[in-house]
């Protein structure tokens, strides 16, 4: 569940995580980044699909999104990003550094394709920066 908070911003209410098992409990992992960051993901997509007959936005923005997230979870979450912007017609836009990339199941970094790619940041010169110029 999600509600406004005094920003009005989307705030998600603390879910709770039950362990698999005979015994029933509930465990930490909803008190993380990980999962309210792809609870905020989810929710973006679920817009932009639910609205996507409609005049609305076309794609979503996420800042970050790939750090710290298990190889599986990774994968998962960029096949999903994928399908959905293939079905409808969404342009997905994130940040990621080299060390966040996913690993297929070789231990190999997946590199995305050229075309997928708008800018490389980097920090060598003008020409890896946001805007063109250094602040």
């Amino acid at each position: 569940s999600w509600a406004l908070n005094t920003n009005g911003n989307v705030e998600f209410k603390e879910p709770k995580v039950e362990s698999k098992g005979d015994v029933k409990k509930f465990t930490q992992q909803d008190k993380g980044y990980t999962y309210s960051n792809l609870f905020c993901v989810a929710f973006d997509l679920a817009i932009l699909t639910a609205y996507n007959d409609q005049s609305f936005y076309r794609f979503v923005y996420h800042d970050d999104v790939f750090a710290n997230k298990d190889r599986g979870v990774k994968k998962r979450l960029l096949d999903l990003i994928n399908t959905i912007c293939l079905t409808f017609d969404i342009q997905y836009i994130f940040n990621i550094i080299k060390d966040d990339l996913p690993l297929n199941d070789n231990d190999e970094i997946v590199y995305f394709h050229s075309s997928e790619i708008v800018l490389n940041l980097h920090d060598r010169d003008a020409s890896g920066t946001l805007f063109g110029f250094k602040f």
